[in-house]
């Protein structure tokens, strides 16, 4: 994942900090939304939102930048995820549930 995170024009006064937070701890963040995303543009969506969030934030003294950054990416993130759709039974093949362990065994 190599994309660089854009700021929109409205973010210009903001951009230094964000993107001097997301060049230092980008990696980190873009890993954590690709693990509860697993899928590339919703991922550079999600990042341009922590980038966006984190430009426009005040960190406090003596907190650490990382902890916030991850909240604001689980906050995109789940914002993400509350635009697909939501997976019902029929997806398991109707009534079927899928097999454990147990009723292999069997």
């Amino acid at each position: 994942m190599t994309r660089g995170v854009a700021l929109s024009a409205a973010d210009t006064k903001d951009e230094p900090r964000g993107s001097a937070l997301m060049r230092e701890h980008g990696e980190v963040v873009a890993r954590v939304c690709m693990a509860l995303l697993g899928d590339a543009d919703a991922v550079e969506r999600a990042l341009e939102r922590v980038a966006r969030d984190a430009g426009a934030t005040i960190f406090e003294e003596g907190q650490d930048p990382l902890v916030r950054l991850m909240g604001f990416a689980r906050a995109a993130c789940a914002t993400q995820l509350s635009k697909l759709p939501i997976r019902t039974t029929a997806s398991w093949g109707g009534d079927a549930k899928p097999a454990t362990e147990r009723d292999q065994a069997r």
